[in-house]
C-alpha cells in the first residue's frame, strides 16, 4: 500500500497535469466559482478590497518569483474578478420608480413568441409606463403571456404592444423540492411576468431592429413561410422547420410525443448535430484543399462561415451558438495545423459564452449540453478500445 503522502502527491501531480493540458479550464472554474458566488454571497463592501488584496500579493509574488503561490493568487484573482462583473448582468426592474405596477405600459417583443396550452409566451422589453400624469420611459424586460387568439399568433419580434394590464410578480417555491419559476425567470433577466387577455393589448406597430439577433430572425421568418407554404401536409411542415430551422412553434404534439417516445426529441433542437452536420458537409465537397496552408485557410474559412450562416439561420439559439462556437475553434485549430484538445475548446466556448451572459450557468440547456459533450469526450477513447 502506498503511503498517504504519496497518494497526495500524485494527485496534486494528476491535477497540475490537467491544467496544463486544459489551460482554459483553469479559467472557466474561475469564472463559474465567482458566478456561484455572486448567485449565493452577496458582499459589495469588500469585493472590490478582495481584489485588490489579491492583485497586489500576486504582483508580489510574481515580482518575488514565488511559483506556488503565484497560481493560486491568479485563480483567486480571476474568482474576485467575474464575481464583481456578474453585477452588471443582474436584471433591471422596470417598476422600481412605481409605488406599484402600472395598468399600462409599452413594450416590445424581444423574442419569438411560444405557443403553450393557453397563450403565447414571450420575453418583452418595457420601454415606457403610463399613469395618470402621462408616459415616463423606464427600462427592463418582464414575460409576456399573450392569450391564444389569431392576433396573438401574429406577433412577431421587435413588434411594440400597447398593454393595458398590471404585471405580478413570478410564483416562488413554496416547498423545498419544488421548481422556483421566479429564480428561473431571473436567471433570465425578468422579474415580473404579465398574463394579458385578448382585449386587453393593441398593436403599437414596429421599430427596426439592429443586431445579429434581429439579422437572424428577418433571415429565419421567410424561409418558415416558405416552408409553411410548401406542398408538404402541416404534420411534416412542423418537423422541417424544426430539424432546418429550428422553428418549434409549428411542430404538433402528435410529432412532439413521436419523437418523444422514440428518444429523439433533441433532435428537433438545432444543436451540436445539425452544426457538425453543416461543418462536414462542407469539409467533404472541399476535400480537394487540403493540402497546402493558403487553400486549407480558404477550407476553414468557407467551413466557419457556413457553420454561422446556419446559426443566424437557426434564430440564434443558446444550443446553436454553443455549438457554432466549438466547431468554430476546431475548424481554426485545423487550419493552423495544431492538434486541437478538446476539452480544452470545450472550455473555451463555454468561457465565452458565459462571458456574454454569466446567468447561462443556471440554464439546464448549457448544463446538460455541455455535460453530455464532456462525457462524450471523456468515454470515447475508453469505449473504442473496449469495443
Amino acid at each position: 500500500m502506498l503511503p498517504q503522502s504519496h497518494t497526495d502527491e500524485s494527485s496534486l501531480s494528476a491535477i497540475a497535469r490537467l491544467f496544463r493540458r486544459t489551460p482554459m479550464l483553469f479559467v472557466l472554474l474561475a469564472l463559474v466559482s465567482g458566478i456561484l458566488l455572486a448567485e449565493y454571497v452577496w458582499l459589495p463592501s469588500t469585493q472590490w478590497t478582495a481584489v485588490m488584496l489579491a492583485v497586489g500579493v500576486m504582483a508580489l509574488a510574481a515580482v518575488l518569483r514565488c511559483r506556488p503561490l503565484f497560481y493560486p493568487l491568479l485563480w483567486l484573482t480571476l474568482v474576485a474578478a467575474s464575481w464583481l462583473t456578474v453585477g452588471l448582468h443582474r436584471p433591471r426592474d422596470p417598476f422600481a420608480s412605481q409605488p406599484s405596477p402600472p395598468g399600462l405600459m409599452l413594450v416590445e417583443v424581444h423574442d419569438t413568441p411560444r405557443p403553450t396550452a393557453r397563450c403565447y409566451k414571450c420575453q418583452a422589453r418595457v420601454l415606457a409606463v403610463g399613469d395618470s400624469a402621462g408616459w415616463h420611459a423606464t427600462r427592463g424586460s418582464i414575460m409576456l403571456l399573450l392569450q391564444q387568439d389569431s392576433a396573438a399568433a401574429s406577433v412577431r419580434y421587435g413588434d411594440r404592444l400597447f398593454v393595458r394590464q398590471q404585471a405580478q410578480r413570478p410564483d416562488s417555491a413554496r416547498n423545498p423540492y419544488q421548481f422556483d419559476y421566479r429564480r428561473y425567470l431571473r436567471h433570465k433577466g425578468m422579474l415580473w411576468q404579465c398574463y394579458v387577455p385578448s382585449h386587453c393589448w393593441q398593436l403599437a406597430g414596429a421599430k427596426p431592429q439592429r443586431g445579429m439577433v434581429a439579422f437572424s430572425k428577418r433571415l429565419q421568418h421567410p424561409l418558415v413561410q416558405r416552408i409553411r407554404h410548401s406542398q408538404l401536409s402541416p404534420h411534416q411542415q412542423g418537423i422541417v422547420a424544426a430539424l432546418a430551422l429550428g422553428w418549434r412553434a409549428d411542430v404538433d404534439d402528435v410529432a412532439q410525443r413521436q419523437f418523444r417516445d422514440a428518444g429523439i426529441a433533441h433532435l428537433l433542437c438545432v444543436s451540436g448535430l445539425h452544426v457538425g452536420i453543416v461543418a462536414s458537409l462542407l469539409g467533404c465537397c472541399l476535400f480537394f484543399l487540403d493540402r497546402r496552408p493558403v487553400p486549407r485557410a480558404i477550407k476553414g474559412g468557407v467551413q466557419i462561415a457556413g457553420v454561422w450562416l446556419f446559426v443566424l439561420l437557426s434564430g440564434m439559439a443558446p444550443s446553436s451558438l454553443r455549438a457554432g462556437v466549438m466547431f468554430s475553434l476546431l475548424i481554426l485549430g485545423d487550419m493552423l495545423q495544431r492538434r486541437s484538445n478538446g476539452f480544452n475548446n470545450l472550455c473555451t466556448s463555454a468561457l465565452l459564452l458565459l462571458v456574454v451572459n454569466p446567468m447561462l450557468l443556471f440554464d439546464v440547456g448549457f448544463q446538460l449540453s455541455y455535460a453530455a459533450v464532456a462525457g462524450i469526450m471523456a468515454w470515447q477513447k475508453p469505449l473504442r478500445q473496449l469495443l
